[in-house]
């Protein structure tokens, strides 16, 4: 059966191939009827019946077969590579339903957790919850994405078409003209390409996205909401202050648009809502602006902006980011030297939601290609020159110094955790790493922990295996911040 699979997978079908598949899956159901034990494979009988309900085009049928394949072949030793290959094309076919079946596929994903160590994701526990997120933002929408890259409708039965859902995930691209979108009258407008990604936002955001400051002054004037969010979580007032992100090199550094937004009344839900995909929001984009007075600025936008709200891919603190362009700015070579070497499995994983629906949503192929992408001489080549456009960007350190006592004076918690290369890294760690005695000096006086640990991962050399930050210090010859522990700190 295996090697029949194999060879019609990737040729177009006919209703004999139809016929001999349904003969052979006969064929096999009394061969195992007539095994010792014919729970033991019966799974493999399971999981092509549901591959030969998709190529049916029955995907209610197939998202059965594929549970009663997925439950027949957990706990069972000598099938885990099956039911690796079972979890794979099973979260394709759940993410397809007409409507993605969640509770399968958080399933699904909780067994590669704990049977393949498959890494959860950046934002894996909504803070105050015991509850566990296994889904990424916009997981379930690559999968669905990816669902007809493997299956597509000519590789299916005859007369099989998929039913077409629309594109949340990928680049959105869009017609060479298309100013329409900054005329319209309506509340909403939907941009992108038909057969790509599309997505519902304002006219008064796709304006900001073009950096249009003539539209958006216009619209602003005709009455435009600030307030009002795209299908993806993002503001007018994010994607100004995005604009002003020094690390990226597309954006204009221009804070025309950010200037007329900010004088407008924001909501709490807008300052504090997180965008899907790059889970960006309003204070942690001002923080990567690098400019101390725009962060005051959002900042007094209102009281009720929760100053130790995690996002990024990296699910950071406000706070703990500062720090971390801090340490990019003070050593840049250090900084090009990760991002030119092979991504590591933690990097994969929280790149993924930048890829939903560009690259495989699983973690193996997505490390293949970006693996891939790190031998291309040219990509290379092209890597480095950014990298030099971008260091000439860099604001100055005391610049992420002063934010980050803006920040702390607002109320940034110097002790919340932030996952790092499999530790529970704190800012005040973060602070003794990059010897910058006068920010841990302020943390101290404010709450800090310098005493707080994180344990080392397993496999991993080191002496002790609970850390604190004095060993930080240490390890990290940071001197000022070592001898200011051990004078004010310690007995």
């Amino acid at each position: 059966m295996k090697q029949w699979y194999e060879a019609v997978s990737h040729t177009s079908k006919s209703v004999a191939h139809k016929n001999e598949f349904e003969k052979r899956l006969t064929n096999l159901e009394l061969v195992i009827e007539g095994l010792p034990s014919k729970i033991e494979a019966y799974h493999h009988l399971l999981w092509y019946k549901a591959r030969h309900s998709i190529w049916s085009g029955g995907l209610t049928k197939a998202n059965e077969y594929c549970q009663q394949a997925f439950t027949a072949a957990l706990y069972r030793d000598h099938s885990n590579a099956a039911l690796g290959e079972i979890i794979k094309e099973s979260l394709l076919v759940a993410a397809h339903q007409t409507r993605p079946d969640l509770v399968f596929l958080k399933r699904l994903k909780t067994a590669q957790v704990y049977f393949f160590n498959e890494l959860l994701p950046a934002k894996y526990q909504t803070e105050g919850s015991g509850k566990y997120q296994v889904l990424a933002n916009n997981e379930a929408e690559a999968y669905r994405t990816e669902f007809k890259r493997y299956y597509p409708d000519e590789l299916c039965y005859p007369g099989i078409k998929w039913s077409v859902y629309k594109q949340k995930v990928g680049h959105v691209l869009e017609d060479i003209d298309s100013s329409e979108h900054t005329d319209s009258k309506r509340k909403k407008i939907e941009i992108g390409l038909d057969g790509g990604a599309k997505r519902k936002t304002t006219p008064l955001i796709y304006a900001c996205l073009n950096n249009d400051v003539e539209k958006v002054e216009k619209l602003l004037k005709l009455g435009a909401s600030v307030n009002a969010l795209s299908e993806v979580g993002e503001s007018p007032l994010l994607i100004a202050l995005a604009n002003l992100d020094f690390s990226e090199p597309t954006s204009p550094l221009d804070d025309s648009i950010f200037n007329l937004i900010s004088v407008h009344v924001h909501s709490e839900k807008t300052l504090n809502s997180i965008s899907t995909r790059k889970m960006n929001f309003p204070l942690f984009a001002a923080v990567e602006s690098g400019r101390p007075e725009i962060v005051k600025e959002v900042l007094s936008m209102s009281k009720d902006i929760t100053i130790d709200l995690k996002g990024s891919i990296e699910y950071q603190t406000p706070l703990y980011a500062c720090l971390g362009k801090l340490a990019m700015i003070n050593n840049p070579s250090k900084f090009k030297e990760s991002l030119m070497s092979m991504p590591s499995e933690e990097a994969v994983n929280q790149l993924k939601p930048l890829f939903a629906g560009t690259s495989s949503p699983f973690n193996a192929e997505l490390s293949t290609h970006l693996s891939a992408q790190q031998q291309d001489q040219r990509l290379l080549a092209m890597m480095d020159a950014l990298f030099e456009y971008v260091t000439e960007r860099f604001p100055k350190p005391s610049s992420m110094r002063q934010i980050a006592r803006i920040l702390l004076n607002a109320g940034a918690n110097p002790n919340i955790e932030v996952v790092k290369n499999g530790m529970r890294y704190t800012p005040l760690m973060l602070a003794a790493e990059l010897n910058e005695p006068q920010l841990f000096k302020k943390m101290i006086e404010l709450g800090g922990d310098w005493k707080k640990t994180y344990t080392v991962p397993v496999g991993r050399p080191f002496p002790k295996r609970a850390i604190d930050c004095l060993d930080i210090a240490e390890h990290f010859e940071s001197h000022d911040v070592m001898r200011y522990i051990q004078k004010y700190l310690t007995d």
